[in-house]
């Protein structure tokens, strides 16, 4: 627990920049060895050898922990602490979007917590012609509503998505049920 975190460097290792203490960062929290097939092609959330920060060491609710520099992304000053933690949710739901959705497409998402509506959201900017999103928490749903969404309850869901497409289905299924 705690990859999604925003800090300031209180150390830094030899060879790294000094510059670098006090610098505000946002955590890429996969640590690859950078070496093996996975990464060479840009699969570095397949790397064998690869650590998640907050299940592999300590992560943003220790007090302190280490990272690699390399894992250390500076943040724009002008970019407040609660938009720049979310830097790792929004970059997952548009990775899967960007890869998944096509301008047009029907999306629906089983899940309308947070990296559910990053989905709804990262969906929209690549056209999805329409988001339908089930939930069975009633304020995440309205949430996901209020971003544009359409909601089916959750019992009945692809029932729901079958009549709110007119038979056709969705073409993208995203589970951010957790």
């Amino acid at each position: 627990m705690g990859h999604e975190t925003v800090g300031r460097i209180g150390a830094v290792g030899t060879g790294v920049d000094p510059e670098r203490l006090g610098q505000r960062v946002v955590l890429k929290p996969i640590l690859s060895c950078g070496t093996c097939e996975a990464c060479r092609t840009g699969d570095i959330n397949r790397c064998r050898e690869g650590r998640l920060v907050g299940r592999d060491l300590a992560g943003g609710f220790a007090e302190r922990f280490a990272v690699p520099a390399t894992a250390a992304v500076p943040v724009p000053s002008e970019l407040p602490d609660e938009v720049a933690v979310l830097t790792e949710p929004l970059a997952n739901a548009e990775h899967v979007t960007e890869r998944a959705v096509r301008e047009g497409d029907v999306v629906f998402v089983i899940g309308s917590g947070p990296i559910g509506a990053l989905m709804v959201r990262a969906a929209f900017l690549h056209r999805a012609r329409q988001v339908i999103v089930t939930d069975t928490n009633p304020e995440r749903l309205a949430f996901a509503l209020a971003q544009g969404a359409e909601g089916v309850p959750g019992d009945d869901a692809l029932e729901a998505v079958t009549a709110a497409t007119d038979g056709w289905g969705a073409d993208v299924v995203i589970d951010a049920a957790g």
